[in-house]
Protein backbone atom coordinates (compact mmCIF):
# COMPACT_ATOMS: atom_id res chain seq x y z
CA UNK A 1 0.00 0.00 0.00
CA UNK A 2 0.91 3.87 -0.51
CA UNK A 3 0.00 6.57 1.67
CA UNK A 4 -0.70 9.63 0.01
CA UNK A 5 0.79 12.79 1.54
CA UNK A 6 -1.09 16.26 1.50
CA UNK A 7 -2.75 16.92 -1.08
CA UNK A 8 0.05 19.02 -3.09
CA UNK A 9 -1.08 19.03 -6.70
CA UNK A 10 1.90 20.71 -8.03
CA UNK A 11 0.78 24.20 -9.72
CA UNK A 12 1.74 24.47 -13.26
CA UNK A 13 3.13 27.91 -13.89
CA UNK A 14 0.79 29.90 -15.81
CA UNK A 15 2.48 30.38 -19.40
CA UNK A 16 2.05 33.91 -20.54
CA UNK A 17 1.60 34.44 -24.12
CA UNK A 18 4.26 37.05 -24.16
CA UNK A 19 7.08 34.17 -23.15
CA UNK A 20 5.41 31.94 -25.40
CA UNK A 21 5.47 34.15 -28.30
CA UNK A 22 9.22 34.74 -27.41
CA UNK A 23 9.52 31.11 -26.91
CA UNK A 24 8.67 30.14 -29.92
CA UNK A 25 10.60 33.34 -31.80
CA UNK A 26 13.90 31.99 -29.97
CA UNK A 27 13.01 28.29 -31.19
CA UNK A 28 12.45 29.12 -34.69
CA UNK A 29 15.74 30.98 -34.67
CA UNK A 30 17.73 28.40 -33.40
CA UNK A 31 15.69 26.09 -35.73
CA UNK A 32 16.93 28.22 -38.58
CA UNK A 33 20.76 28.76 -37.58
CA UNK A 34 20.61 25.12 -37.80
CA UNK A 35 19.85 24.84 -40.99
CA UNK A 36 21.71 27.38 -42.51
CA UNK A 37 24.61 25.47 -40.91
CA UNK A 38 23.56 22.59 -42.34
CA UNK A 39 23.44 23.82 -45.93
CA UNK A 40 26.46 25.52 -45.89
CA UNK A 41 27.72 22.45 -44.72
CA UNK A 42 26.24 20.52 -47.92
CA UNK A 43 27.34 23.29 -50.05
CA UNK A 44 31.49 22.92 -49.00
CA UNK A 45 30.74 19.20 -49.48
CA UNK A 46 29.42 19.25 -52.86
CA UNK A 47 31.88 21.86 -53.83
CA UNK A 48 35.01 19.71 -52.50
CA UNK A 49 33.15 17.08 -54.52
CA UNK A 50 33.07 18.54 -57.53
CA UNK A 51 36.52 19.61 -57.01
CA UNK A 52 37.70 16.09 -56.63
CA UNK A 53 35.62 15.35 -59.61
CA UNK A 54 37.93 17.65 -61.52
CA UNK A 55 41.10 16.88 -60.57
CA UNK A 56 40.10 13.14 -61.54
CA UNK A 57 39.33 14.06 -64.58
CA UNK A 58 42.46 15.83 -65.17
CA UNK A 59 44.10 12.69 -63.77
CA UNK A 60 42.65 11.06 -66.40
CA UNK A 61 43.34 13.17 -69.50
CA UNK A 62 46.44 13.71 -68.70
CA UNK A 63 47.24 9.71 -68.13
CA UNK A 64 45.16 9.11 -71.56
CA UNK A 65 47.45 11.55 -73.57
CA UNK A 66 50.63 9.90 -71.52
CA UNK A 67 49.76 6.35 -72.95
CA UNK A 68 48.86 8.26 -76.40
CA UNK A 69 51.95 9.31 -76.76
CA UNK A 70 53.75 6.66 -75.73
CA UNK A 71 51.67 4.44 -78.57
CA UNK A 72 52.20 6.96 -81.23
CA UNK A 73 56.25 6.90 -79.84
CA UNK A 74 56.64 3.03 -80.24
CA UNK A 75 54.47 3.24 -83.47
CA UNK A 76 56.89 5.54 -84.78
CA UNK A 77 60.16 3.06 -83.64
CA UNK A 78 58.75 0.22 -84.85
CA UNK A 79 57.91 1.84 -88.05
CA UNK A 80 61.82 3.10 -87.88
CA UNK A 81 62.97 -0.18 -87.48
CA UNK A 82 60.81 -2.05 -90.50
CA UNK A 83 58.33 -4.10 -88.12
CA UNK A 84 55.10 -2.45 -89.64
CA UNK A 85 52.86 -5.39 -89.01
CA UNK A 86 53.51 -5.28 -85.47
CA UNK A 87 53.38 -1.14 -85.69
CA UNK A 88 50.02 -1.34 -87.20
CA UNK A 89 49.01 -3.79 -84.26
CA UNK A 90 49.16 -1.57 -81.52
CA UNK A 91 46.75 0.78 -83.14
CA UNK A 92 45.82 -0.10 -87.03
CA UNK A 93 43.72 4.30 -86.66
CA UNK A 94 47.09 5.66 -84.93
CA UNK A 95 49.18 3.89 -87.63
CA UNK A 96 47.73 4.82 -90.26
CA UNK A 97 47.58 8.85 -89.28
CA UNK A 98 51.14 8.47 -88.34
CA UNK A 99 51.77 7.25 -91.46
CA UNK A 100 49.40 10.25 -93.33
CA UNK A 101 51.37 12.63 -91.40
CA UNK A 102 55.23 11.63 -91.73
CA UNK A 103 54.64 11.24 -95.41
Amino acid sequence: GGGGGGGGKRKIPKREPEDEARLEFEYLLLLNDAIYDKFSNLTESMALLNMEADLRSQVIAQVVQDLNRAAADEIRTLIKEDKVDEARKIDPNRYQNIVDVDE
